[in-house]
């Protein structure tokens, strides 16, 4: 028996609020008893049963799981809704580890029915895509964590000594980057400064960076001449076969008298 668009719009928009209310027992109510649902996630579940743990499952794992509507077609007996499904992913999902993110993604209910109930639901979304968002989620939250890691090497941004003040910053153009700055106060009492970029952008950049960072606190304090402590540098940046990666860095030396070298 054919089912008007009003009508499956009238289901749909009952059977979503019973979704979003955690409301099993009204969802049940929409599936005939020898219902079969089909889903990426559970595979292929008959009865009423199975269903209904498939939703108890998500419910746990997730819940402020909701679904929205954007569209829906209508073709006799069968309806093709076009949604969106988003939560919080606290416990992880595919096996990869929990984002603690907000997740959305677009799937496709294709339902059959038969006297007013739900025969056969096919739950369509593509897998790899949903592991995608879930893989991009995790990636910005790791270049956060890399942004924060990142924003801890640098100097001070305001520094202060007897005969100097210094001020600096650094606001990469992605989350992270390979610009930095750094203030050496040496034993001597003079104030090494170092200005870098690295070339190229994003985790290659910063990488090296954080490397140049690293080697510079050394130098600067085993060496005065800055031509002595950038040609150390130099080699032993050479020494690790780096390929085509390179950086400009000026560096110096503010002495209490106010010589820069």
């Amino acid at each position: 028996m054919a089912i008007s668009r009003a009508e499956a719009i009238a289901l749909l928009t009952r059977l979503g609020d019973a979704v979003n209310r955690r409301d099993g027992a009204t969802i049940l109510s929409f599936y005939a008893e020898d219902a079969i649902v089909v889903s990426p996630a559970f595979g292929e579940m008959h009865g009423k049963e199975a269903i209904v743990k498939s939703w108890e499952t998500m419910f746990s794992k997730f819940p402020d799981w909701t679904v929205t509507g954007s569209d829906l077609l209508v073709d006799g007996d069968r309806i093709l809704f076009i949604g969106f499904t988003s939560f919080t992913d606290n416990q992880g999902w595919f096996g990869l580890p929990p984002t603690g993110e907000h997740v959305s993604y677009r799937n496709l209910l294709l339902l059959t029915l038969v006297d007013g109930k739900v025969v056969r639901e096919e739950r369509l979304y593509d897998i790899s895509a949903v592991v995608g968002i879930l893989e991009k989620v995790r990636l910005e939250q790791e270049l956060k964590t890399a942004a924060q890691v990142q924003s801890s090497l640098l100097s001070r941004t305001v520094r202060q000594g007897s005969y100097y003040e210094a001020i600096g910053d650094s606001a990469p153009c992605r989350t992270i980057g390979g610009d930095f700055f750094e203030f050496t106060e040496k034993s001597s009492g003079e104030l090494a400064i170092a200005i870098g970029d690295v070339a190229g952008k994003g985790p290659p950049a910063a990488l090296l960076a954080a490397m140049l960072q690293g080697m510079l606190a050394v130098e600067a304090q085993g060496q005065a001449n800055p031509v002595a402590v950038m040609s150390r540098l130099n080699r032993a940046l050479l020494g690790r076969r780096l390929a085509a990666q390179y950086a400009t860095l000026v560096y110096g030396v503010l002495s209490p008298d106010g010589r820069f070298t």
